[in-house]
């Protein structure tokens, strides 16, 4: 029994090898007629309007459903959407990779998803591609989403030296920012952002010309921490700072001149140190004492 099983053993061997041999001289393998694409979702500028069918953020979407044509069949396949995280998320979310018959595809619509299965967007058609032999293709899918980028701020007050000693702008330790959206007139408020405050001085040593103007003192206060922010031009309309980085002892709410401090915010680039001017009030008992030293 056993001699015989070990002559069918023999045989079947023998087959698959011919068999796999055979394949090797006809140039035929497994994935002969097949490639992959992957699906990659980013935003559509032209898409990209604050509309009820435009994502809040890239990340909110977890799944994609697309809806192809190949050669008048028509297929429907759900894949994941991942990114390294949900900043990463807002330059692109890659689909899983699917496996299809090498050819051509059209696109004729999408489906978003939330991670409850939720449908996010509907959209119709994303366009052609071509599978290859063996190849991975990377389509691109548009979609509306609000665009955003990131900005920091940096408090300035400009003093001489004479009166650095009791300047309250040292005691500076976070700050609200208040912004407004030059079409929309939506304002938004940036609260509690920790500040460094620093001292450089002009041209020219300290030591000399000890009262002259080549030893200007210029103060900063700067906010290292970077705020998404939607697209669009801004103004700074107030602020208000405080001696600690909860925001509880405030020192000073004020308003800024409408069109003082002008930015604009592109989507998924950075704008950094948008300049704050701070002016104390002259009511504080150390800067009335400043400025009264200051005339005489």
């Amino acid at each position: 029994m056993n001699r015989l099983k070990n002559i069918v053993l023999c045989v079947v061997t023998m087959l698959l090898m011919v068999a796999a041999i055979g394949c090797e001289k006809s140039g035929q393998s497994i994935d002969a007629d097949y490639g992959y694409v992957q699906f990659k979702v980013v935003k559509n500028s032209a898409l990209a309007t604050r509309t009820a069918e435009a994502l809040e953020w890239m990340a909110d979407a977890c799944k994609i459903t697309v809806v192809m044509q190949h050669e008048g069949s028509t297929i429907q396949q759900t894949l994941p959407l991942s990114s390294y995280d949900k900043e990463t998320a807002e330059w692109g979310l890659y689909s899983q990779k699917l496996r299809l018959m090498t050819g051509s595809y059209n696109i004729i619509g999408y489906y978003l998803y939330d991670n409850l299965d939720r449908e996010l967007l509907v959209g119709d058609a994303a366009g052609e591609f071509d599978v290859t032999n063996g190849g991975l293709t990377v389509k691109e899918i548009g979609v509306a989403s609000i665009e955003r980028g990131k900005v920091s701020f940096v408090l300035k007050k400009e003093m001489t030296r004479s009166g650095e000693g009791e300047y309250l702008f040292r005691s500076i330790r976070s700050v609200d920012i208040t912004v407004r959206n030059k079409f929309s007139q939506a304002s938004t408020t940036f609260e509690h952002l920790p500040v460094t405050y620093t001292e450089t001085f002009g041209e020219g040593s300290v030591d000399e010309d000890l009262y002259g103007e080549r030893n200007h003192l210029t103060a900063h206060a700067t906010c290292d921490t970077l705020v998404w922010l939607e697209a669009g031009n801004y103004t700074i309309t107030g602020y208000t700072t405080y001696s600690d980085v909860r925001g509880k002892n405030r020192l000073e709410s004020a308003t800024v001149a409408e069109h003082d401090v002008e930015f604009t915010v592109n989507d998924n680039t950075t704008t950094r140190d948008i300049a704050v001017p701070v002016l104390l009030a002259e009511t504080a008992p150390h800067i009335a004492d400043y400025e009264a030293l200051k005339e005489i």
